[in-house]
């Protein structure tokens, strides 16, 4: 499509549909003892689509479908998209293959016993009607991919309607939902964005609105953003005294203070310049900013160990052969793995070193084959031979360092903040102190001037180091197992660091500061601790404004295992911890207990207010004469992190509980 031809999606859409002419060999329908007829049959893919606003994509990422409409039940399978001829319920739903497949259940009436037959006979026209969320525009391939969608409801057709008339086609489709649209960067331009209506919070969500009122709503919010602009003062900027006198001296704080965070951290100057003409708060631009960095890590990371290797580039290289040729003086057989190396160090400015090398960012995203939580258990000991545990996975695949990195991490587990893939430093503001407000004795009482205080988290890379030695038969015996064994240990020995010093950290000696240690945080008594304590949790946690859907309790064990016993109330089967001892449910809200927490204590809060940054840069350093008599040889890897609270009222915690 042209530039020409290429027309703006809107900030809103109606319900959309998309068809699907189902195979013979798609669609199995069998009639089960009870009666009812039951098919399977996929409803959707990621084929683009041509609409009139450009080529749609629905991505079919586990996260970017909305399925509790599925879960409870709520999607009926229609005729002809009419909601007064219901002919079944979707009962279940699965993602394969890029495409989300459906299974029905018929009803037991006359024209469902009809639907049977004509699908036997080859009626096989199905359409989606689903809603969008979130939708990423590609600006230089024209293409919108949907990434927070949810289905509807399905129908069989007799005949579909043309997918590229448009949108809106049924009257009775009035509903419009707010779309909140991420823009990708073209690579010419370096353009990315996050537009939202105005009207939306920071968070991505969306809201049924009617017709006749998004106009209004919009400019209402249009305007409060404007008055909340003008009483926002912008000390983050640089930390100095605040502005005196006008609100138009503090709007210009406000101004400056986003032109200098996005300098700080890289943001496009489309994104600057929405957020200085729509009033953005800096409350609002830290959240968008995060989202904005979490994205682009995910999609284009900047990290300096990037190479832009290809998946099958990635795959090659070999771990394995790389710790073998510095255990053996020379890189005739892993040249390619030498040539990635010192592209790296010329990138990060270091000279290369004999024993040393750096790993690719693609080879410690690439895909993970096999199964990590099963190795990790398995990976109980330090030096690794054939002869012993590593001896049953001669036959692994490649490994993703990432993955398995964060498969060991609670934190990770409890919804962390991460940005990955970073280049330099991390600036994020946030607001330490609100204004005050005066009451008026008299109408010539003059209002005493006071400005929200706002503080600035910086963060930068910190070292962190794991340690782990194979035999020099493993390397030369097994492929490509020394591969997997080499990054799963290495993996799990830094991903448990991070954990523990992302909750106990002590912010000295080069460790980050974790958030049990962080100032003003909430407590609660951990003496004979009982179901009031917990709710106690919650209420510290309320009483910050900061106590949030996705919260949740981490613990101990042992702690864990003493709420299993404890009810909450006398005489009653109503344990406080529900569930399994490694992952429950307390009081409504997730739990999970690691050995990374400290010894009788408990945390409570939305694991999300808390970032951890990751710089991409994997230094692996060999020493080939660990253990000389026995062939030992040692490798240890070096990590770029960092870890920052931006609320400490979203936590609460407890310690020396009994």
């Amino acid at each position: 499509m042209s530039d020409a031809a290429k027309k703006q999606l809107p900030d809103q859409l109606p319900l959309q549909e998309r068809h699907l002419q189902i195979s013979a060999e798609d669609c199995r329908m069998v009639k089960g003892d009870d009666g009812h007829y039951r098919f399977s049959f996929p409803v959707s893919s990621e084929t683009p689509v041509n609409r009139w606003y450009g080529d749609e994509v629905l991505s079919h990422e586990a996260s970017a479908i909305r399925v509790d409409r599925l879960s409870r039940g709520a999607v009926m399978h229609l005729f002809n998209h009419n909601t007064d001829d219901p002919r079944g319920v979707v009962e279940g739903y699965r993602v394969q293959g890029k495409r989300l497949w459906v299974d029905v259940k018929l009803f037991k009436t006359a024209k469902a016993e009809e639907l049977a037959t004509m699908i036997d006979g080859g009626f096989r026209n199905v359409s989606l009607l689903y809603a969008i969320h979130v939708t990423e525009e590609d600006v230089k391939k024209h293409r919108y991919t949907h990434t927070d969608w949810e289905p509807y409801e399905v129908s069989s057709v007799t005949i579909p309607a043309d997918a590229t008339v448009g949108i809106g086609r049924s009257q009775e489709r009035s509903g419009q939902f707010a779309l909140r649209k991420v823009v990708i960067a073209d690579e010419s331009s370096e353009q990315e964005s996050i537009q939202q209506p105005t009207a939306q919070p920071a968070e991505i969500r969306s809201t049924a609105v009617e017709n006749n009122t998004t106009a209004a709503a919009g400019a209402n919010a249009e305007q409060q953003a404007a008055q909340q602009a003008a009483q926002v003062a912008a000390r983050a900027a640089g930390g100095g005294a605040p502005p005196t006198g006008s609100a138009l001296a503090l709007e210009n704080g406000r101004r400056q203070a986003i032109v200098n965070l996005c300098q700080a951290n890289g943001i496009a100057d489309n994104i600057r310049d929405l957020w200085v003409t729509s009033g953005a708060d800096l409350e609002t631009v830290s959240s968008e900013m995060l989202a904005i960095m979490q994205k682009r890590g995910e999609a284009t990371p900047k990290s300096p160990a990037m190479l832009g290797l290809s998946a099958a580039e990635a795959n090659r290289f070999s771990m394995r052969k790389a710790v073998q040729a510095i255990a053996d003086n020379t890189w005739t057989a892993a040249s390619f793995e030498a040539e990635c190396s010192r592209e790296i160090a010329k990138k990060i400015g270091r000279t290369p070193e004999p024993n040393k090398f750096f790993v690719p960012y693609e080879v410690q995203q690439r895909q993970n084959e096999t199964q990590i939580e099963m190795l990790a258990r398995m990976l109980m000991k330090r030096d690794l031979l054939v002869a012993g545990s590593a001896g049953v996975l001669v036959e692994t695949s490649n490994w993703s360092f990432v993955e398995i990195l964060r498969n060991i991490t609670a934190l990770y587990a409890m919804g962390v903040t991460r940005l990955t893939g970073l280049s330099g430093n991390v600036a994020i503001p946030k607001q330490s102190t609100a204004a005050t407000p005066y009451w008026l004795g008299t109408e010539q009482t003059a209002i005493t001037e006071s400005q929200p205080g706002f503080v600035q988290i910086n963060m930068s890379p910190k070292s962190i180091g794991g340690y782990t030695e194979v035999s020099r038969q493993l390397l030369i015996q097994s492929n490509p197992s020394a591969e997997g064994l080499i990054m799963a240990d290495l993996a799990a020995v830094i991903g448990i660091e991070i954990d523990r010093v992302g909750l106990n950290g002590s912010g000295t000696a080069g460790q980050p500061l974790g958030i049990l240690n962080t100032s003003g945080i909430g407590s609660v008594t951990g003496t004979s601790m009982d179901y009031a304590d917990i709710v106690e949790f919650q209420t510290d946690t309320a009483t910050g404004n900061a106590l949030f859907d996705g919260a949740g309790y981490l613990t101990t064990p042992a702690v864990a295992g003493l709420f299993k016993t404890r009810v909450k109330f006398a005489n009653t089967a109503s344990p406080i911890w529900e569930g399994k001892l490694t992952n429950g449910v307390v009081d409504g809200y997730r739990a999970m207990s690691t050995n990374n927490m400290p010894a009788a204590s408990m945390l409570f809060g939305d694991f999300s207010k808390t970032v951890i940054a990751e710089w991409g840069v994997i230094e692996i350093e060999v020493n080939p004469y660990a253990n000389f008599q026995a062939g030992i040889v040692g490798i240890r890897a070096m990590a770029l992190v960092d870890v920052a609270v931006r609320y400490a009222q979203a936590y609460s915690a407890a310690n020396t509980i009994t």
